[in-house]
């Protein structure tokens, strides 16, 4: 920088001029605040569903193993638990959560 544009802001502060930081305070914040709770809250609700749904296609595939009368070894076993283990990451993870949940909405549309 320049003398000039440094003792110009000496001469600024000197005379008790406040410089305005336009982007950390006003509405524009205040709406970004209700834009992320929004966000975090829907977010939330689908890694919860989506956990659900994982868990809930686990307890079927092992309610139609029962039924069928399969064989339960240690192969088919990690086969079944899949699910669960993915809706275990879908409950901890939220963007994996959103990209399974976009993954079944055009799963379930377009076949």
């Amino acid at each position: 920088m320049s003398d000039a544009h440094g003792h110009a802001e000496a001469h600024g502060e000197a005379h008790g001029e406040v410089k305005a930081n336009i982007g950390s305070s006003g509405k524009g914040n205040m709406s970004d605040n209700w834009f992320t709770k929004i966000e975090d809250y829907v977010t939330g609700k689908i890694a919860t569903f989506v956990a659900f749904l994982f868990l809930l296609i686990t307890a079927g595939a092992f309610y139609g193993a029962i039924v069928v009368g399969g064989d339960l070894s240690s192969e088919n076993t990690v086969l079944l638990l899949a699910p669960a283990v993915i809706g275990l990451i879908a409950y901890t993870n939220r963007d994996i959560a959103v990209i399974l949940f976009t993954g079944l909405i055009l799963f379930f549309i377009f076949i």
